[in-house]
């Protein structure tokens, strides 16, 4: 297969390559202290009602030991991905949320036709040949009808500009498209 031959080149030494590290030591402190701060956060959170409901478990009045027993059996003997579907589409079905993102729909504003389909499909294809001929600085691109590889600095050195005044954005604004100006 094309992937057993990735790793050929490479040795022990450049394997685990983390020269990248001192460049972004600070933007890992800061994950791992907001890592650490949510899980002390949500230990202290759970903590909370777990001793509200002990403490009704043993409640003496029968009532409240009912209703900390029933919801402490609904919620320990109903696996998490029973809850979580539960609040999913029971939850998030009365409101109304996005849930799929699709890729025509933010291009052009509608479902995605067979081209579309047809197109990710061949920018899909050609990027792993890409990846099969270690060519990784580049990026698929459609030059008519043909699909090319084009070098990253090639695509981003000079800014493409689209002019303000032509018949496409003039259209836009009419329509009530704001372009942040």
């Amino acid at each position: 297969m094309w992937w057993s031959n990735l790793f050929v080149d490479m040795n022990k030494a450049n394997f685990f390559n983390f020269s990248f590290l001192p460049k972004y030591a600070t933007s890992f402190v800061r994950g791992l202290e907001y890592t650490l701060l949510l899980a002390v956060v949500s230990v202290l959170l759970a903590i909370i009602p777990a001793l509200l409901l002990a403490l009704m478990r043993l409640s003496k009045n029968r009532i409240v030991r009912s209703i900390s027993g029933a919801y402490i059996a609904l919620f320990r003997s109903t696996p998490l991905l029973v809850q979580l579907s539960i609040i999913y589409f029971g939850l998030f079905g009365a409101i109304s949320i996005p849930r799929v993102t699709i890729l025509g729909h933010i291009q052009r504003g509608g479902s995605p036709c067979s081209y579309d389909r047809i197109l990710g499909t061949r920018f899909g294809s050609y990027a792993v040949e890409l990846v099969e001929k270690r060519q990784f600085s580049c990026m698929v691109a459609l030059r008519g009808t043909q699909m090319t590889a084009v070098p990253i600095e090639e695509a981003v050195k000079t800014l493409k500009l689209v002019d303000p005044d032509c018949q496409l954005v003039r259209t836009a604004r009419d329509l009530g498209v704001c372009f942040g100006d």
